[in-house]
């Protein structure tokens, strides 16, 4: 008796019947081949599925890596934004290299929806930007940030290197000092494009 015969034959039977004796008519009804196929039909076909997404790009891959270096840039500049004297050359670098990471951030933000978890993740880093320091007791802050949180976590993303938190951590305000107070560093690009749209005696 085939296998569909079997499958059918157990249909029809009476509801009444045991688990048990279903289970007997249906393993009897497996010969040694149907395993076998079956068996090399998964060993075939489940290491394809894994492996097939890799061979491609990651999604959002290039916006990550500019994203990334954004906000190391914005990171590093925020000791020297804290003491800049409005008006000068340091003060509008520094405008520059926040406004670039926020662009890019805002950017990804309104990319069309992830079809992956790499796209995910990277839509996620983009929101845990945008929403840093930002966590207040109303009700949909809670929720984005507890949304980010789950899609961090879902996605096996580690916060950005010195992330000063969402706003409700114990220690936010505490990373936060620690970050205008580490040593600071202004990027090439921002400088030349700085210099190049304002007249400053001291550059």
């Amino acid at each position: 008796m085939s296998f569909r015969a079997s499958l059918k034959n157990l249909i029809r039977r009476d509801p009444a019947a045991s688990l048990r004796d279903r289970a007997t008519d249906l393993r009897g009804s497996l010969n040694r081949r149907t395993v076998m196929a079956a068996t090399a039909a998964a060993a075939v076909s489940l290491p394809t599925k894994a492996v097939a997404p890799a061979l491609g790009p990651t999604e959002y891959a290039e916006h990550r890596d500019r994203l990334l270096v954004a906000y190391a840039e914005d990171r590093a500049c925020r000791s020297i934004d804290g003491a800049a004297q409005i008006d000068t050359l340091e003060y509008e670098v520094c405008k520059l290299v926040v406004r670039r990471c926020w662009a890019l951030a805002s950017e990804i933000a309104a990319l069309p929806p992830p079809r992956t978890l790499d796209g995910l993740a990277v839509v996620a880093l983009a929101a845990t930007i945008l929403w840093e320091v930002s966590h207040s007791d109303e009700m949909h802050d809670k929720a984005a940030v507890d949304l980010i949180r789950s899609v961090l976590a879902l996605t096996g993303t580690d916060l950005p290197p010195r992330f000063s938190g969402f706003g409700d951590e114990d220690d936010v305000m505490v990373r936060d000092r620690a970050l205008y107070a580490a040593p600071g560093s202004l990027p090439a690009w921002a400088i030349a494009e700085a210099k190049a749209e304002y007249d400053f005696d001291d550059a």
